[in-house]
């Protein structure tokens, strides 16, 4: 909180990508802003260069554009594929974000910033940080959904990887109080870097009981992205070998969103919404018996296995839509459905096995019943919008202190 005397009443909230974006991670910047109340800040790194703006957003609004095109970039990536990412990452890219920075920097300090919030969900925000604590020289806290990591980790050049590495690690170190989206990422906050952290997630609004969708067919929902394609064709196998029909009642598949180009020919059975805005897929998803969400089995995917907690399943709970978690039995979504049986763990790869679950579940409509029953259990326990608000004052109150 604001010292004596100290004038600073705004909380800014610094994420990559625009604030409105009408998807789960859109709604929980929405979400978090109210839990905060008083006065909040948006500083958007606009990816693709914008700015953009929303004449109907209530929040004030800053942005800063990244990811510009670079002349060139596109002919050295094919020749010189790791030293075009030392280049674009260690170089143009900080450059983009220092000089953005640099014009909005008297905006900024005329704000009455108290706090900032850090989202780490783009690479960019690692090298903002440090260059915007230098401009206005108070406390900040950090938000992480997934650990960014698993951005870091795409880039081709080691030199860049291991430096971003360490930004993030400084980012965490850093901060007066942090932000993680699930249970499986405090424990690794305290296992990794021995940091505390608390839990924040999309909220949803408790409302009446779900009732099973009264229809011939049952109906297997995605909602959002797909990115475990193993798992995925492993259980469309699955479907294949049940003929995607279980005693006589047809099994279909609805993908509530937009495949991406090479996703879209995955099988002929599925049927995709395309893109949908986040309060249009929760309608949809009422004609949805069970929600898919997977998670990799690859050994090498196992920290983000173990901390990732899939917006999906928030969706899915959202319209008392039973849950089938396909992945290990050490995620944390596997973890969730101890503490609330809100659906099915599915946690072997072989098509058989898969297609034995399936089956047992739609012959079992008790088990959905009872998933839905405890679906309202968890969001009145874990979901409300008072849970976010007492958590969110809880990490904004504590350890203010000025940041390096």
């Amino acid at each position: 909180m604001p010292a004596a005397g100290d004038d600073r009443d705004a909380v800014l909230l610094v994420l990559g990508g625009e604030p409105w974006q009408q998807n789960g991670g859109g709604v929980f910047i929405e979400q978090m802003s109210r839990a905060i109340g008083g006065r909040v800040v948006h500083l958007s790194v606009a990816l693709g260069g914008g700015p953009h703006a929303r004449a109907d957003w209530p929040w004030e609004h800053v942005s800063i554009p990244a990811r510009r095109p670079i002349p060139g970039m596109g002919k050295l990536r094919q020749a010189f594929r790791s030293f075009a990412s030392f280049l674009e990452w260690n170089v143009v890219r900080r450059r983009e974000l220092r000089r953005g920075l640099e014009h909005e920097a008297a905006r900024l300090r005329g704000l009455g910033i108290r706090r900032v919030v850090y989202f780490m969900n783009s690479i960019e925000i690692l090298d903002l940080a440090p260059m915007l604590n230098e401009v206005l020289g108070v406390p900040y806290s950090t938000m992480e959904w997934d650990l960014i990591e698993l951005a870091i980790d795409a880039l081709p050049a080691r030199r860049v990887r291991d430096r971003l590495s360490r930004a993030a690690t400084a980012l965490r170190e850093g901060a007066a109080t942090r932000g993680v989206a699930s249970e499986g990422m405090v424990s690794m906050y305290e296992e990794r870097w021995g940091l505390d952290s608390t839990v924040l997630r999309q909220t949803i609004v408790p409302g009446a009981k779900s009732e099973s969708p009264a229809k011939d067919a049952f109906v297997i929902g995605l909602c959002g992205t797909m990115i475990v394609p193993d798992e995925f064709r492993a259980f469309l196998a699955a479907l294949d070998l049940l003929d995607w029909n279980v005693d006589g009642r047809p099994i279909e598949f609805l993908w509530i969103g937009e495949p991406r180009p090479d996703q879209r020919e995955l099988h002929p059975r599925i049927r995709s919404t395309g893109w949908v805005p986040h309060a249009r897929s929760l309608e949809l998803l009422s004609g949805v018996d069970l929600g898919y969400s997977g998670l990799w089995f690859a050994t090498e995917r196992r920290p983000w296995v173990e901390s990732s907690f899939p917006s999906k399943i928030i969706s899915y709970l959202s319209a008392g839509v039973p849950v089938l978690y396909h992945g290990p039995a050490y995620g944390t979504p596997a973890k969730f459905m101890k503490a609330f049986r809100v659906g099915f763990g599915c946690h072997v790869l072989e098509p058989q096995a898969i297609a034995e679950l399936v089956a047992g579940i739609v012959r079992e409509p008790a088990s959905l019943s009872a998933a839905r029953d405890e679906a309202t259990r968890a969001v009145r326990t874990e979901f409300t919008p008072q849970v976010l608000v007492e958590r969110v004052d809880r990490m904004l109150r504590d350890a203010p202190r000025r940041n390096r």
